[in-house]
């Protein structure tokens, strides 16, 4: 304990304001100062001594001196007799010691973590262990599930739609749609997540010629070309977006104004036609 820890942290203010402490006598105070000490030299959170050495270490006249004294330490520590002299325990000093310990392996686990990186981790981290064991897992292969690309959700035990036969059809209906898109987006990229929608939509009973009916509408609303909506999983979304997509192929903007905004467009449409403003179109 001598050569790693030569000293040991001292609080004035916590030695003065302890009151337990202060109704001992100052002789007892002394002693305790000094155990402290002689605890922290030898590395331990107690001491054991015989009365009669206790008295020489400590500075006693006699044994029962040193014995009327130490027991008023019994207020701060834990103090425990034995036949022939105490045992006396430092509560801070035993929370020190542990708290000591346990950096200690800390580091000694950081050491060994350190040495199993490689030396292009530990250049790149510098010295901070917790980016060494960051860089060390990305190092590390990933081992976790990597789902196929294009891959079909397999129904759950017990679906009607759990037969080998049927995942085929739908399979091939996937394939069908898909080509279908592709043809009028001129080879655009299908998604896993678009094929899952298409496959839900299979399921529902839409099939692949409905399903590219929706495809085309899209295609060619005008709104869904100005919003940019041309994705096939936004376009096989739900059941009831497929539906409307198959009513909307080529259907003007004033087409698709609802009965309670007619009235209001066909009163503008008129007043830019007396302007010689406008064409009609909204």
């Amino acid at each position: 304990m001598t050569g790693h820890m030569p000293w040991m942290k001292f609080y004035p203010q916590d030695w003065l304001g302890e009151a337990s402490l202060r109704l001992c006598h100052a002789a007892a105070r002394g002693a305790w100062i000094d155990l402290c000490a002689l605890m922290w030299q030898q590395g331990s959170a107690d001491v054991d001594m015989t009365w009669t050495a206790a008295a020489r270490f400590l500075g006693f006249d006699s044994a029962e001196e040193a014995q009327a004294r130490i027991r008023e330490l019994a207020r701060v520590a834990d103090l425990e007799e034995t036949p022939v002299g105490f045992r006396v325990r430092c509560r801070r000093i035993a929370r020190e010691l542990a708290v000591r310990e346990s950096d200690r392996a800390r580091k000694a686990s950081e050491r060994e973590t350190s040495a199993e990186c490689p030396e292009s981790v530990q250049q790149s981290s510098g010295r901070n262990p917790a980016l060494r064991a960051r860089a060390t897992r990305s190092q590390k292969p990933d081992t976790r599930y990597q789902k196929p690309k294009d891959q079909i959700p397999d129904e759950p035990p017990g679906s009607p739609n759990g037969d080998p036969s049927d995942r085929g059809a739908i399979r091939e209906a996937i394939e069908a749609v898909v080509a279908a898109y592709r043809a009028a987006k001129g080879g655009a990229v299908v998604t896993t997540a678009a094929r899952t929608k298409v496959a839900a939509r299979l399921r529902e009973g839409w099939s692949a010629e409905q399903l590219g009916q929706a495809i085309r509408g899209c295609l060619a609303d005008p709104w869904c070309q100005e919003k940019g909506f041309s994705a096939l999983a936004w376009i096989c979304a739900s059941g009831e977006r497929v539906e409307m997509l198959k009513a909307r192929r080529g259907v003007s903007a004033a087409d698709r104004l609802t009965p309670a905004n007619r009235k209001g467009f066909d009163a503008t449409r008129t007043w830019l036609e007396r302007k010689g403003g406008g064409n009609g179109q909204p």
